[in-house]
């Protein structure tokens, strides 16, 4: 179309860059709308934070939305799945799949309330039985 100004023509479709222009397009667009939303309501946030949800959002190469159905379904824990919405769902599809939770990351942790795998709570303490030490 002549009537179209190509260098002044913008999208803020997030699918449409990412299959016109590629990925990096996409995770750049959700930086910039995610910053501009952001600025329209006076908040200042740091650019990194809004490099980490681009992240997550491309790091597969598609498009995933912040949903039940876009990252969250990505996380391999059922407990943080559960965690985000719809935790019913969760644990019956588990418990029907024989799906097994290692509780390997903090939010588990949190939530059963046991020491987060981090920090103070990495190590574990192994005791020989059996021997009395020798002083």
């Amino acid at each position: 179309m002549k009537e179209v100004e190509r260098r002044k023509t913008r999208t803020n479709n997030i699918y449409e860059v990412a299959n016109e222009l590629g990925i990096e397009a996409a995770r750049q667009l959700i930086m910039d709308e995610t910053k501009s939303v952001i600025e329209r309501q006076g908040i200042s946030v740091n650019e990194k934070h809004l490099k980490l949800i681009a992240d997550l959002m491309t790091a597969d190469g598609s498009v995933l939305g912040v949903t039940r159905t876009g990252i969250i379904k990505q996380k391999g824990s059922i407990i943080a799945r559960a965690a985000f919405e719809t935790p019913i769902k969760h644990f019956i599809a588990a418990t029907l799949s024989g799906e097994k939770d290692n509780l390997a990351s903090v939010i588990e942790n949190v939530i059963i309330n046991q020491p987060v795998p981090i920090g103070t709570g990495l190590p574990g303490l192994l005791v020989k039985i059996g021997k009395k030490p020798e002083f």
